[in-house]
């Protein structure tokens, strides 16, 4: 590579693993400035405006009818566990064919 070549990302990841823990923190730090200071500018639509509070509402119930819509569990995450527990159970004491209520 020469000085005027551009780097790719695999070369940049490649020296960075040479580095120490600590080295690779700074240079963590030092992009995430740069990329900070730079994403407004190049990212117009993340640097959107606050919602109003009615806007915010009004996307809370549209994010809130949209998982109103979603398929409910089929078992509590208890029910889930108590099944996981017996089907481990089940396969510890070789009675694992035995194990036809877990996907019920």
């Amino acid at each position: 590579m020469t000085t005027t070549e551009i780097p790719t990302i695999d070369q940049v990841l490649t020296l960075a693993r040479r580095l120490s823990p600590r080295d690779q923190a700074h240079v963590v730090a030092a992009l995430a400035s740069q990329v900070a200071q730079a994403l407004p500018a190049t990212l117009p639509a993340l640097a959107r405006r606050q919602m109003t509070a009615d806007e915010a509402r009004a996307a809370l119930a549209e994010i809130r009818a949209y998982f109103a819509k979603l398929p409910g569990p089929r078992m509590t995450l208890g029910e889930q566990l108590d099944a996981d527990r017996r089907d481990r159970d089940r396969a510890l004491t070789g009675r694992y064919e035995e194990n036809s209520d877990v996907d019920a």
